[in-house]
């Protein structure tokens, strides 16, 4: 039995796996590209301050930040391939640009989802 020690990946399994999840697989990208263009651009004091005010927003209107948040993710995966490239990419100019931006839906997110989790 000839047993070949596979070592790594190859870009085939890279591609499926990125086709699979390819929302997870963008969302990380989003987020590991704003955390290392936040400290290139020195943005920060204001990016956590944009998120503290975000969490706190998400906290006190919990049922319109749901449905602000569910319309804003859902509307991309419902687009054509194309229009989703797109919107992928003025998302990552963005993320890459303007860090405090992609902060404050972070912030919104996590008080929404923490008022969720109390109440529950």
């Amino acid at each position: 039995m000839d047993e070949q020690k596979k070592e790594g990946l190859t870009v085939k399994e890279i591609g499926e796996f990125s086709k699979k999840y390819r929302v997870e697989v963008f969302l990380c990208l989003l987020l590991l590209l704003t955390c290392i263009f936040n400290f290139i651009f020195m943005w920060g004091c204001l990016s956590v301050i944009t998120a503290t005010i975000g969490a706190i927003s998400g906290l006190l209107f919990s049922s319109k930040i749901d449905s602000f948040l569910k319309t804003i993710l859902k509307f991309p995966l419902e687009q054509q391939m194309p229009t989703q490239v797109i919107i992928a990419a003025a998302t990552l100019i963005v993320g890459i640009f303007l860090p405090p931006v992609i902060f404050l839906f972070l912030g919104l997110y996590a008080g929404e989802a923490m008022y969720k989790k109390a109440m529950s």
